[in-house]
């Protein structure tokens, strides 16, 4: 056989493969309809009458931009988001950057620029709707990772995972100060503060008993029900193990006295753990990065506090005024800390720098949340087409080629709820925490720290952290991502040498996480379509030099 007849007859081979594939993908965006640039016309009034049906606000968005070294970007894409077709008062924008970031000398780095930017944007809107989040050096990349690390990993994920601890370190801040602001606003600090203070002094009381089933059972009115301060639980453990060592009172009682504190302890980060030494309280290792939070919050001043407390619920009768009814009517202690625990959003978007984010997303969303209370995130179609006019012909061809697979292939995967629906890098919206029940994580449910789980999180090992976070969410937790069909664009890769570097990195995070793909509980046929995943992206990489099919963040070739 000769060299030329054997060059022809693959190429032949070739011609035929890439006819039969494209034949498949445009008869999978035939067969879903109304999946892709195509939703409901929502308007603000019409997401607010949907709001006030459910005795609900409409609900708030948090979102992050990674920027790194896009000096020349992330102006342009900050002044777009307040276009955005959605309230400013209820959406926070953080955007990222790295205290090591290598800055040209004579002009300004990427954090500059965003800070100076939000400073005029937070001006024209006369709100706080643009914030800079800066990772520290030490940072290492982890969640919630540690601060003072002598190797730190570098990429988007690290960025992602320190803007999450920045975010629940901040919603702890707020929602604590708010809580004990109320307590002392109310006086039912003063009571709990009161109850404890005189059962100490009762150690060794006659009508100790009875004094705990008063203030300590939930079956009576006058239980304290909610601590204010990890100092006062301090006091408890303290007193319970001195009635414990004397045993002087009767078993019930004590019970009583016992379940208290371990139902107290997990608000203030601990669990209490019974010893041979008696009760010692054990610190949540995961959330120590919430109670520094928690005690910088407690040594405030009361009448700071307060003062906080008064302005925050002036603030929430202006923006969420369902919130603030019910905060008014709350009349236990109990109740303010339930219903504290609502002040932030738990929603957070993600975009990159040279994105721009789709105008009405946000809307569209909030009436998927408002009608669905199972749904724990989104995932959106890419199409990576913002600089069309000024890139190379194959890049052209490339970014084409990635929006159609998302027209065609990603709405048919993302409707298979059997099979893990990985993130795509950017337009998807997720919760950052859920509570466990039953094995899964819900949304909604009384606030019960012990039951926390943080859901977002990305390992910074990983090449394509998308693609590892969305089997984990499934595999842990069985949660997946729902399709939403608003279109966000982006950039693609401007030269052909890029565009290749970029997809090879994306074969190379298949490759990486196939590991953890064997080792997760999706379904097996999913997991043996990611074995072969890797070599179709070999010959999509060969068929053009810059396909994006390779784009592993979207998992091409689903069946």
């Amino acid at each position: 056989m000769s060299t030329s007849y054997t060059i022809y007859s693959l190429a032949i081979a070739w011609f035929t493969y890439t006819a039969f594939r494209m034949a498949v993908l445009l008869y999978q965006f035939m067969a879903f309809p109304k999946t892709y640039g195509s939703m409901p016309k929502l308007s603000l009034r019409d997401l607010v009458e949907m709001a006030d049906d459910a005795r609900l606000d409409i609900p708030v968005f948090k979102l992050v931009i990674p920027a790194y070294k896009e000096v020349d970007v992330i102006e342009g894409t900050i002044r777009n988001l307040t276009k955005l077709n959605y309230p400013a008062t209820h959406l926070e924008v953080y955007v990222t950057t790295y205290e090591d970031e290598p800055v040209t000398e004579n002009e300004e780095s990427t954090t500059a620029i965003v800070k100076r930017v939000a400073k005029d944007v937070n001006e024209e809107l006369d709100c706080i709707l643009v914030r800079s989040i800066v990772v520290p050096k030490d940072f290492d990349g982890y969640f919630p990772g540690s601060l003072s690390a002598t190797e730190q990993h570098i990429g988007k994920a690290r960025g992602l995972n320190y803007s999450l601890r920045h975010i629940h370190q901040a919603i702890e801040m707020d929602e604590r100060r708010f809580y004990i602001g109320m307590l002392y606003r109310s006086k039912k600090f003063d009571q709990t503060e009161s109850v404890i203070q005189q059962l100490i002094r009762m150690e060794q009381d006659v009508n100790l008993s009875l004094y705990l089933k008063k203030h300590f059972s939930d079956k009576n009115k006058h239980c304290i029900e909610s601590l204010s301060l990890s100092t006062q639980l301090e006091d408890l453990v303290q007193f319970a193990n001195k009635i414990h060592d004397r045993r002087q009172l009767d078993e019930d009682s004590y019970t009583l006295l016992t379940e208290y504190i371990r139902e107290q302890a997990p608000r203030f980060f601990y669990r209490a753990k019974l010893t041979d030494a008696g009760w010692r309280l054990e610190l949540m290792h995961d959330k120590e990065f919430l109670r520094d939070c928690m005690l910088e919050v407690e040594a405030l001043a009361r009448s700071e506090l307060e003062i906080y407390a008064k302005n925050r619920l002036h603030e929430l009768n202006k923006t969420r005024p369902y919130l603030c009814k019910r905060i008014k009517r709350c009349d236990r202690g109990e109740q303010i800390y339930q219903v504290a625990r609502k002040l932030n959003s738990r929603w957070l978007m993600v975009y990159d720098a040279d994105a721009d984010a789709p105008a009405d997303v946000m809307r569209y969303l909030a009436g998927r949340i408002l009608m669905d209370e199972s749904v724990m995130g989104f995932q959106g179609p890419v199409a990576p087409v913002l600089n069309y006019l000024e890139v190379h012909a194959l890049c052209k061809l490339g970014g084409l080629w990635m929006a159609f697979w998302h027209a065609a292939k990603y709405p048919r995967l993302m409707n298979n709820p059997n099979w893990a629906h990985p993130l795509a890098g950017t337009n998807w919206c997720f919760r950052i925490e859920g509570f466990e029940q039953d094995g899964r994580l819900i949304r909604n449910g009384d606030y019960a720290e012990d039951k926390r789980r943080f859901l977002l999180s990305f390992d910074p090992k990983q090449l394509t952290e998308d693609l590892e976070a969305g089997i984990r969410f499934y595999s842990n937790w069985t949660i997946n991502a729902q399709w939403h069909p608003v279109i966000e664009m982006e950039q693609v890769p401007p030269t052909p040498q890029a565009l290749v570097v970029q997809r090879t990195r994306w074969t190379l995070g298949t490759l990486q996480t196939i590991g953890d793909i064997i080792r997760s509980k999706i379904p097996f046929w999913q997991k043996l379509r990611f074995v072969f995943q890797p070599l179709e992206r070999s010959a999509d990489l060969l068929q053009t030099d810059v396909s994006p099919a390779f784009h592993n963040r979207h998992l091409s070739h689903w069946q």
